[in-house]
């Protein structure tokens, strides 16, 4: 968002990805981890040039009060997940980088 020279923000009670417009919050994206059953399921989402016409029949992960939009949206132009997973995946990797040292103590605590 910032190379976008958008700001985002965080909610807290929301999960997700927000910016922030005259409108009000947009949800531009999230990353979500489940474990049910033994079983982990994880995901990113980015919207990027998706239509939103879905969403105007959903509540969109259960937050009546906000919006969705996309990258495109946010930014003015036309940006498609190729413009933008380059980066994505850099900023994650390094994000996830420095989250490894934490989790590998925290897995040492509990051990």
């Amino acid at each position: 968002m910032r190379r976008l020279r958008r700001g985002s923000t965080q909610d807290r009670g929301r999960s997700g990805a927000w910016v922030r417009d005259g409108l009000g919050d947009a949800k531009v994206g999230a990353i979500g981890i489940r474990v049910a059953n033994g079983v982990s399921m994880h995901g990113i989402s980015l919207n990027c040039d998706n239509s939103l016409d879905p969403y105007a029949t959903i509540v969109a992960c259960g937050i009546a009060d906000a919006g969705v939009t996309t990258l495109t949206n946010v930014s003015g132009r036309h940006l498609g997940v190729s413009d933008v997973v380059d980066e994505l995946e850099t900023r994650l990797a390094h994000y996830l980088a420095r989250l490894a040292p934490a989790a590998r103590v925290a897995a040492e605590v509990s051990a």
